[in-house]
């Protein structure tokens, strides 16, 4: 992340910044693109160090940390310390941790996002989506409206959930596994590569599920799981 250095009020406001020119705000320290948008009306309080570079663009009530380095789209919008926007994010009534990144494509609508998150390019987010402290979410996920990701949470690329989704702490998810409506994964769980989680599962505490497993809940909310081979009867 570029940072800027205190430079005093002799010297013209803009100044460059990767070769780039920025207009330079002496009295917050903020340096905006001249090729950024902000929307007529935007209310924009942003803390010192913070480079808003093209092709931001900002509606609404945003405010900023320190140190922050936005390239993407915010609206009603609120970043902690040293967060980083990725191009072409579109974040809308979200609120962002310290020491994030999100990357480039993702979107999120009334989300809270924890600090120390690392969110992968083009993840699609529903309303209600909340993650807690030293979440890792890889490239394209998907996470239904109100699903909750709890501190650790570990999730690979090309994963999708459902709505109403709970993954516990320190859970470990594997790339590309599908997981329906209201399913739970408790605290420690490790769900392999391609796993398939059917509506309103819970994954007890600390189980390791295989690659390539089909699990879903049976009569009284028993746990049981299949090889996802021998089950497209299920799946269809």
């Amino acid at each position: 992340m570029t940072t800027l250095e205190q430079v005093p009020e002799a010297v013209p406001s803009v100044i460059l910044i990767d070769r780039e020119e920025y207009n330079f705000d002496f009295a917050t320290g903020v340096a905006c693109s001249p090729n950024a948008v902000i929307e007529e009306g935007t209310e924009l309080d942003a803390g010192p160090r913070t480079i808003i570079r093209s092709p931001a663009r900002l509606a609404g009530k945003v405010v900023m940390g320190i140190e922050c380095d936005v390239y993407g789209q915010l609206t009603h919008s609120t970043l902690g310390d040293n967060v980083r926007i990725d191009p072409e994010a579109r974040l809308t009534k979200t609120t962002v941790g310290n020491n994030t990144i999100i990357g480039s494509r993702t979107v999120t609508g009334r989300a809270s996002i924890g600090s120390d998150n690392i969110i992968g390019a083009g993840v699609g987010a529903g309303p209600g989506f909340t993650t807690k402290q030293g979440v890792n979410v890889g490239l394209s996920c998907i996470f239904g409206a109100r699903t909750e990701l709890r501190g650790g949470v570990s999730i690979g690329e090309g994963s999708i959930f459902g709505d109403d989704t709970v993954i516990g702490a320190d859970v470990r998810v594997g790339i590309a596994v599908r997981g329906e409506d209201g399913v739970v994964i408790c605290h420690g769980s490790i769900v392999g590569d391609e796993t398939r989680l059917l509506n309103d599962t819970t994954i007890p505490p600390g189980t390791h599920l295989p690659a390539l497993t089909l699990a879903y809940s049976e009569q009284l909310h028993h746990f049981a799981t299949r090889p996802l081979k021998e089950s497209a009867e299920r799946l269809t």
